[in-house]
């Protein structure tokens, strides 16, 4: 008895790759971080909101679902972010800084008294209708940042088992001090250096005491971390 032939099967059709548009001009890049240097200037949340303005416009055309759709795969956002005259602007600070513009755009850009860039960025991990209604909530109360943190926090949505399990304290914590010494529109944390010399010596001891307390322990964690990146420690 012939045996039975089998059937094969037909050749995968191969996933058509992804196509971003071209880089915009360097002059248009030179225009842009000009302007980035002079925005530096602004308020905090005004900056933020400005910048992001600025990057969507020239970078994406003014549409805000472009950046959302490439956000920081495009090509002109890499190679802006990778320029040494933005003033201390970095890609998180850029990508933030969009964020942080679609959000207050997506509100009707409402004239907030109390609430700065910290506070918008408090909430943007969470839902849309969560992020309205904690920073009307904020407003309202003057919470500080740490309040609408904490507030946030109990928001945010559980893990569901696929994604990431969540980061152990100690990586938050060097989250939380990176954020600080961050230079970005808030400024440069550390850029009134001398004013130590206006401290009496028992505040520049007890400083002293603190900054030593956290360097040991910033050492300890890069102890620890050393054996799991080899090229690291080399």
């Amino acid at each position: 008895m012939p045996r039975a032939r089998t059937r094969s099967l037909p050749a995968p059709v191969p996933e058509a790759p992804e196509i971003l548009p071209p880089p915009v001009a360097d002059q248009v890049l030179d225009q842009v971080a000009t302007r980035l240097r002079e925005l530096q200037r602004s308020a905090s949340l005004d900056f933020a909101v400005q910048v992001g303005a600025l990057l969507v416009e020239q970078l994406y055309g003014g549409d805000l679902s472009a950046w959302q759709e490439r956000g920081v795969r495009d090509a002109s956002f890499r190679k802006l972010a990778e320029r040494d005259d933005l003033g201390g602007l970095g890609k998180s600070t850029l990508h933030r800084s969009v964020q942080v513009y679609a959000l207050v755009e997506r509100l009707g850009r409402p004239d907030w008294k109390h609430l700065g860039v910290a506070h918008v960025r408090a909430v943007l991990p969470l839902p849309e209708k969560d992020q309205a209604r904690l920073l009307e909530r904020a407003e309202a109360h003057q919470w500080t940042t740490r309040q609408l943190e904490a507030e946030a926090d109990k928001r945010k949505p559980p893990p569901d088992g696929r994604g990431r399990p969540p980061l152990p304290t100690f990586v938050k914590s060097i989250h939380a001090l990176a954020r600080i010494v961050e230079i970005d529109g808030d400024g440069d944390p550390f850029a009134d250096l001398d004013a130590v010399d206006a401290l009496s010596e028992d505040d520049a001891r007890r400083l002293l005491a603190q900054v030593s307390q956290v360097r040991q322990r910033c050492e300890e964690v890069e102890r620890r971390l050393g054996p799991k990146v080899p090229a690291a420690a080399g």
